[in-house]
This record gives structure tokens, sequence and C-alpha cells, in this order.
């Protein structure tokens, strides 16, 4: 990959991608060039911010939109999306990886997965297990944060051989971290413990209904 091409007469102040797959291909570009970087989702979430881009969009933004896709892709979604904000789409680089990504062989490489989360390691395990089945040996899950849950001991334990996960931060030092600072008070410390101790049944018993996935 090199950018310089992808400039070749269009002047843009800022790099967007579509995600998962743009997304390392855009973070370079915007290192390189020291511009800002946003990606966008197909559709807003349906919890927290509710948010489809992740950035920050300024009207008047003149942007080189990374489109990197398995099979069906979303430019155009994301086009709107951005237009939305008043952002300027200057041109949209679309690559169908699938192929590409087919072609590759893993036989003999040994592969560490990274994840941003953990929570109940279904996807992750699943991603580790693929891996294998593509020949390459995987035995190192690597992420950010992890909730610590016991599901996600369980799913990691259907794996065979063993796969070590290692987490920068998990949830209990998180909130033994938010305790010593005073960051949270001792109420609030109980109820995200209680929170842990039974993540799944704990919304129930504090009236927020049930949702069935």
């Amino acid at each position: 990959f090199d950018g310089g091409f992808l400039i070749g007469g269009q002047e843009f102040d800022a790099v967007a991608s579509t995600c998962p797959w743009a997304i390392p291909y855009g973070v370079q570009l915007a290192n390189n060039k020291q511009l800002p970087f946003m990606y966008v989702r197909q559709s807003k979430k349906s919890h927290g911010l509710k948010q489809q881009i992740e950035g920050i969009p300024i009207a008047g933004q003149r942007v080189l939109l990374f489109d990197y896709h398995m099979g069906e892709s979303y430019a155009e979604n994301a086009s709107d999306a951005l237009r939305e904000k008043g952002v300027e789409v200057v041109e949209i680089r679309s690559v169908d990886i699938y192929s590409i990504l087919k072609s590759r062989k893993l036989t003999g490489l040994k592969v560490p997965m990274i994840e941003d989360l953990i929570s109940t390691g279904g996807s992750s395990a699943t991603a580790v297990q693929d891996v294998r089945n593509n020949g390459a040996t995987c035995n190192h899950c690597i992420s950010i944060f992890n909730y610590g849950l016991n599901k996600a001991a369980e799913e990691f334990a259907t794996l065979n051989p063993k796969c070590n996960v290692t987490s920068v931060l998990t949830y209990d030092t998180l909130l033994k971290e938010a305790e010593e600072t005073e960051y949270i008070n001792p109420e609030d410390s109980e109820v995200l413990a209680e929170w842990r101790a039974d993540p799944f049944n704990w919304g129930e018993r504090h009236g927020f209904p049930k949702v069935e996935k």
C-alpha cells in the first residue's frame, strides 16, 4: 500500500474508513499524513451514545473514504452518514478483499489474536478456532479490556490446545483503581461489584427487562 497515488490531484484534510477491514489502511494513511481519522459503521449503534461515526467529523472537511470489504459494501451508506455531518467525500477507495484473504495461506504461521474487548468470549474463541482451521498456530489472545466473566473462561476452555488469554486491563482491576482514587463512592462500588458477580441477571433484579438475543 502506498498512499501517494491516492492523493493524486485530490486534496483532502481527513481520512475515514468503513469497518472493520478498512480501518488499518485508513489509520496508516492518516498517521503518515498527520490527518484526523474517523470510521463509519454500517448503522448507528443501538446502545451507548448510538453513534454511527467514531471520530470528529467537521462540516467542510474533505474526506478520503477507505472501503475494504468482504463481499457486500456499505460505502454509499457511509458516505451519506458523513455528508449528513457536512463532510465532503472527495474519493472512495473501495476494494473487495475476500478473494485476496482467501488466497493467503496461514499454514505454519504463528498468529496471535488481538481483541479490543472480551466480554462473553464467544466471538473471540470462534476467531481463534477459525485461524487454527486455516492451518495456523494460534495459542494466545491479547485484549485491551476483559470483563473477566466466567462465560468467557468457559468459551476459551472449549479450545484444544489451550489458548492463553492476556488482557491489559480487567474489570476487577479497573474497579479497584476507581475505589482507591475515589473516582466512585462506596455505594457505586457495591453496585458494580454486584453486577460483576451476576451480570446476566443483575438488570432484571433491578427493574430492567431481560433482553433475549
